[in-house]
Formats: C-alpha cells, sequence, structure tokens
C-alpha cells in the first residue's frame, strides 16, 4: 500500500511518485535510526549486550583482588553485608611497637586468608598466579577481627550494595571467599551495566559519547570489580543523560528533576570533591529557581551530612605513612599561594601522560599497561565519538551561559580532586600532586559532552552514520586487547 499523505504547515502533501517514501521519511529509514532517540536505544542495546558479555569474562579472567583496592573494597561490602553501614577508626600495633590510629571496622579473617596468596602478584608481573593460590578454599565464618581499610571506610553504603548482597548470598550458599569475590564482581557489574544502558538510551544524540566512555578498558576493569566506581560511573553517565533530556524540553520534567537531583546526592556524596556539579541544576531552561535552589540545597545537605558524619567517626590522613600532613601543607600554601600556580604546572606537565593512560586503560593494580597503538587508537574512536555527537540532532535549550556553568562545575570538580590528593596524599611541600589517576576523570568527562555543542547537519548524515558504526563496533577490539593483555600478564610467560 502506498503512505498515506502528510501534511506540512496545514497543505496536504502527495507521496513520491511510484507510492515509495524517501530515507528522511520512511519510518525506520537510517535518517530516523540516527536520530537521538533510534540511535541511542539502538548504542544502548549494544551496550547492554557487551557490558554483559565484558563483565562476565573480565569476572573470571582477571584473578581474585588483582583490581586496585579490591580487597579494601571486598572488606567495606563484607561490613555493609554485616549490616554494619558506617566504619569506625581501629587503633593498630606497628612492628616496632608503637600505636596508629586509622579507620575500617571487623572483618572476617577468611578474606584476608583468601587475599594473602595473591599479595605476591601486585607490581610485579615476572610474578603469575598458580593453581596453589587457591588451595586451600577459605570458607565466611563466624569470627570477626579489626580490620584496616581507611581507603574505603569513608564511602557511603549505596554503591557497595550489589557487592554487599553478593556476600550475603556466597555466606548463605556456603560459598568460598574467592566464589563469594566473583558473585559480588558479576553483581555489582550487572546493575552497573544495566544502569548506563538506560543512561545511553536517554541520553539522544549524546548517547555514543556516553558509549564510548563506557566501554574504555579502564571503565570495563571498574565495572567488573565490587568497588563503589562501578556505580559511580554509571550513574555520572545516567545523571548526564537527566541533564541532556531536561535540556531537550522532554514530557515529565518533575520526574527528570527528582532523577537528576538524587543521582547528583549519590554521585557527590560518594566522591565529595565532585560536589561543584550541584551547578548543573542551573543548565537545563525553564525550570524554576525554586527547583533549582531545592536540589542545590539538598545535594549539599547530602554531602555535608555524609563528609560531617564520617569526619566524626571514621576520617583519618590515609597518606599520613608518605608524610602526609593536611595542616601543615595548607600552612606552607596560605604562607604562599603562588606556589599553588607552580604545583599546577608541574604537576599537569610531569603527569598529563600518565592520567591519559590510566583514563582509557592500565588494568590490574595499574602494572599492567595496554598496547600503545591501542591507546593511540581509543583515543582516535573517542575523537570520532564526539564528532559524531556534534553532529547530531541540536540541543536547543543549553545557551552560551549553560555550557559556561557546565565548564566550571567540572573545573571546580576537578580542582578539588588535586586538592584534596595534595592534602591527604602528597608529603609536605612536594611541588607535585601524588595520587591523582585518570579514572578519577571519567565520570567527569561524561557530564563535558553537556557543554559541547550539537549543530545536526543533516547532509552530513552518511558521515555520522560511519563514525557511529566505528565506535559501535570498536568495543570488540578493546575487549580482544584486554583479554590478550590479561592473560600474557596472570597466566603465560
Amino acid at each position: 500500500m502506498p503512505p498515506a499523505a502528510s501534511q506540512a504547515n496545514g497543505q496536504p502533501v502527495a507521496p513520491r511518485a511510484g507510492g515509495a517514501a524517501s530515507a528522511g521519511d520512511a519510518p525506520c529509514g537510517w535518517r530516523r535510526c540516527l536520530s537521538g532517540a533510534g540511535g541511542a536505544r539502538a548504542l544502548a542495546a549494544v551496550f547492554l549486550l557487551f557490558g554483559t558479555l565484558a563483565t562476565g569474562l573480565l569476572t573470571f579472567m582477571l584473578p581474585p583482588f588483582q583490581s586496585a583496592d579490591e580487597l579494601t573494597h571486598m572488606m567495606r561490602a563484607a561490613q555493609i553485608a554485616d549490616g554494619v553501614l558506617l566504619g569506625r577508626r581501629v587503633v593498630v600495633r606497628n612492628p616496632d611497637g608503637s600505636s596508629k590510629i586509622t579507620a575500617g571496622g571487623d572483618t572476617d579473617p577468611a578474606l584476608l586468608l583468601a587475599y594473602s596468596p595473591f599479595y605476591a602478584v601486585h607490581f610485579h608481573p615476572e610474578v603469575k598466579v598458580t593453581r596453589a593460590m587457591w588451595d586451600p578454599p577459605r570458607r565466611w565464618g563466624s569470627e570477626r577481627v579489626p580490620g584496616v581499610f581507611p581507603n574505603t571506610a569513608t564511602y557511603p553504603p549505596i554503591f557497595y550494595l550489589p557487592g554487599a548482597a553478593g556476600v550475603a548470598i556466597g555466606r548463605g550458599l556456603d560459598l568460598n571467599v574467592v566464589q563469594t569475590l566473583y558473585l559480588a564482581r558479576a553483581l555489582t557489574g550487572m546493575v552497573a551495566v544495566a544502569v548506563a544502558s538506560a543512561a545511553i538510551a536517554l541520553a539522544g544524540a549524546a548517547a555514543v559519547w556516553l558509549f564510548a566512555l563506557m566501554t574504555l578498558p579502564m571503565s570495563l576493569s571498574l565495572v567488573a570489580t565490587p568497588s563503589q566506581d562501578a556505580l559511580l560511573l554509571s550513574c555520572a553517565a545516567l545523571g548526564t543523560a537527566l541533564v541532556l533530556r531536561l535540556c531537550r524540553s522532554a514530557p515529565r520534567r518533575e520526574a527528570s528533576l527528582a532523577g537528576l537531583v538524587a543521582t547528583l546526592c549519590l554521585v557527590t556524596t560518594a566522591r565529595p570533591p565532585y560536589v561543584g556539579l550541584l551547578l548543573l541544576m542551573f543548565v537545563p531552561g525553564g525550570v524554576t529557581l525554586r527547583w533549582r535552589l531545592t536540589g542545590v540545597a539538598t545535594i549539599g545537605a547530602c554531602v555535608a551530612a555524609w563528609s560531617g558524619l564520617v569526619a566524626a567517626t571514621t576520617l583519618t590522613v590515609v597518606g599520613d605513612f608518605r608524610g602526609a600532613d593536611p595542616a601543615a601543607q595548607l600552612g606552607l600554601l596560605l604562607h604562599d599561594p603562588l606556589r599553588i600556580v607552580a604545583i599546577a604546572y608541574a604537576t599537569l606537565t610531569s603527569h598529563a601522560p600518565q592520567y591519559l593512560e590510566s583514563f582509557i586503560g592500565r588494568l590490574g593494580w595499574l602494572d599492567t599497561p595496554l598496547p600503545e597503538w591501542y591507546r593511540t587508537a581509543a583515543l582516535v574512536v573517542l575523537g570520532a565519538a564526539l564528532l559524531c555527537a556534534v553532529l547530531g540532532q541540536p540541543r536547543a535549550a543549553v545557551g552560551a551561559g549553560g555550557r559556561v556553568l557546565v565548564v566550571l562545575a567540572l573545573l571546580c570538580a576537578c580542582g578539588a580532586v588535586f586538592s584534596i590528593q595534595y592534602l591527604t596524599w602528597t608529603p609536605v611541600g612536594s611541588r607535585l600532586v601524588e595520587g591523582v589517576q585518570g579514572r578519577y576523570f571519567l565520570p567527569l568527562a561524561m557530564f563535558a559532552i553537556v557543554a559541547v555543542p550539537s549543530v545536526g547537519l543533516g547532509r552530513l548524515g552518511g558521515l555520522r552514520l560511519a563514525l557511529l558504526g566505528g565506535v559501535a563496533a570498536f568495543p570488540i577490539l578493546s575487549l580482544a586487547v584486554v583479554m590478550r593483555t590479561l592473560v600474557l600478564r596472570y597466566y603465560l610467560g
């Protein structure tokens, strides 16, 4: 049957000769597939399948406790599974007989015993895992001993819930500790992939950017761990999608606003240096001042409440063994504020290549680099994803003022990340900021797409289709490279 006549400006428009609609008019034509909604849903489906596959492979291919800080993340998840939502300060004895105040909580000694055989693999590429490391299988018990995990004891419990559920299920099924670790990885990854897929589906033309970031090796390695970074990253993607949805004047704005406030509360509470992201409440147009101020107040109150609670019960200087002293460091900066400029310049010129490398992917305990040619290819694909987003449907409601606010929010968050690391991790008087990792910038890169204009050049639709196909196919190569790297690093040689 020929397509029904349509109307333009109230006037009937006859169908094309031969009864065939053009590609631009066809309900499922390629132009529509390239549109924000159609392309986003397709990418979301691809990511759901690929993310599930990658999570499953990484869950079992990466040896136990070989993701950075995986032991302390598991200790935090196990603590939450015990019903303890807040860490506490603990006193430990040093080999010389002196005592030290640190943070953590009660933990099952079986977790420490299961971890012990794998400790020798960290930072030693020449050391391979052996079957003996899994033996004897350690099982959960009822005994609890003081555990030290100051780097994760301060984190909120919400992003650890999938991992904690894995621990609870593992105990209930009488799984050993390593089997429970695999279960915690899988559950955390499944939830993170589901949230990120929803974010990509909602992101319109910017979905390709979120897809490209979520399929980087660094992102995948975070998703397949029981750490809070998995859901932190996927919730950042969701927050980005909600901002873009509000900028498109989508229906059900109240629900989108409430979702944005809740998502930003979770992200900024999990990583307080990101609190500058509350400025995003002022980016979408058509939002009443009451909604904006309520959102800002809610986000700020959540960050302040959790930070205050942690400061009173759990917080310690995690870098004290490196010579970090926040009070002394701050005193030096206040005495000579111009040092901040010199420190920032020296840090960026010295460490920028490391940040870029670990942004794309440096696996394990950051001791397993990917091939240089792959990192170059990944940068090209990120550029293609950015161009593809620019060529997508225009995001009309993001004005110049809104873009400035996004940039300001990201600069504040980045500055806070460096500041916290300089005060709490870097030795006093150092000319460089130490401890900053490229993965800290992945969630912020998600939000950066809001500041990028989208021009929607229809005559370049073919170029966008080619870019979209390349970005969507690149994760296949990424996964192959990651699997080969892990096999060579941990099993062969």
